[in-house]
């Protein structure tokens, strides 16, 4: 485990949620079911913040909390939990053959000053892809937290609309966000290979970037490139 920049502590004591920040609840990174849950909660915003360009950073030990406006209870880690990440290798064990392609993470732990308690945190860096094509789900996971939930074959995103949210792609804004990176940062991603990768995803969207359910999807052709 690599040692919190200060970058990283100043933003668990002060900073909010944005597309390559996301707070997570403090947890135990093992096999049980609640576990499990949480894990799949990981993997899946793994899978959108190697979408992003720059990546992006999933604190462990922070709590949302909605009543009275939008808040953080920034609680930290007990010495277990934190322990339970010290392995980097068991965590893409996880993540990694759920996806089509590896991703590359790096586990950031250390302590941080919160109300002058010293506090434990876990920072998750997911760094960007540097394959030609979007990070897809190759699993199916079903749990009654929708954060959690894992769609085979969905192409996750951070969205560019608040609240910022772990979705499936569907707005125009976001296509073009991530198909321009694409291009941008590697020249041999031609056209057949993009619309390969649309084919692949099986999602259906309007000209306006909106997806479709239900009878509509039958009558809409499949957005290609």
């Amino acid at each position: 485990m690599i040692s919190l920049t200060q970058d990283m502590k100043g933003y668990i004591a002060y900073g909010d949620e944005e597309r390559n920040w996301e707070f997570k609840p403090p947890f135990f990174w093992g096999t049980s079911s609640s576990s499990a849950m949480r894990r799949h909660e990981i993997a899946k915003t793994c899978f959108a913040m190697a979408n992003l360009e720059g990546g992006g950073n999933i604190i462990i030990g922070i709590k949302q909390e909605r009543s009275g406006g939008r808040s953080y209870a920034r609680k930290g880690l007990t010495l277990k939990q934190y322990k339970s990440f010290d392995n980097k290798d068991d965590i893409a064990r996880f993540i990694n053959p759920k996806a089509n392609q590896k991703l590359n993470i790096i586990i950031h732990g250390g302590l941080v000053m919160i109300k002058e308690e010293e506090r434990r945190f876990i920072v998750i860096k997911v760094q960007d892809i540097k394959q030609p094509f979007p990070v897809i789900s190759t699993t199916h996971y079903k749990s009654r937290n929708k954060t959690a939930r894992i769609v085979h074959g969905a192409l996750y995103y951070r969205t560019t609309t608040t609240p910022i949210e772990t979705k499936m792609i569907e707005t125009q804004d976001e296509w073009d966000e991530l198909l321009l990176w694409l291009m941008s940062h590697r020249e041999e991603l031609t056209n057949e290979q993009l619309k390969k990768i649309c084919r692949s995803l099986r999602t259906p969207i309007t000209s306006k970037g909106k997806l479709l359910s239900g009878k509509k999807k039958s009558a809409t052709r499949y957005k290609t490139f």
